[in-house]
């Protein structure tokens, strides 16, 4: 009984081993450059004023961690920045996207200033 125990527990190592060499050989190489390039564009969740490339801390060190990985895996810098947008919203990125807003927005207090000065009793006569 304890040999057929012993052999399950060699079959799977094994095949757990290759999985793992397949897995590694399926990897792309990481280009270093690339890396920081995604990194710079991304703000430290623990410095709050620099960027994950240039920052010393644990967090952003996992942070570029973890952009290897995804890069390793194939995906793009796109999809690597919508990860961490996801998690932390558009403050993550040091260059947020600007929201416009609607041009009829501006009108209100430009209508108000109009109207106000066609009200004030230096006006009337």
């Amino acid at each position: 009984m304890s040999r057929i125990a012993v052999i399950v527990v060699a079959v799977l190592a094994l095949l757990g081993s290759a999985g793992r060499a397949a897995s590694a050989q399926n990897s792309k190489p990481v280009n270093e450059q690339t890396v920081y390039e995604i990194a710079a564009h991304l703000r430290c969740v623990v410095c709050q004023s620099l960027s994950v490339a240039d920052s010393p801390s644990e967090m952003a060190t996992q942070m570029r961690a973890i952009i290897r990985e995804r890069l390793a895996a194939g995906e793009s810098p796109a999809d690597i920045q919508r990860y961490f947008v996801d998690r932390y919203g558009d403050w993550i990125l040091l260059a947020p996207p600007r929201r416009r807003r609607p041009r009829w927005c501006g009108a209100g207090p430009i209508a108000r200033a109009v109207f106000a000065h066609r009200r004030s009793p230096s006006t009337r006569r």
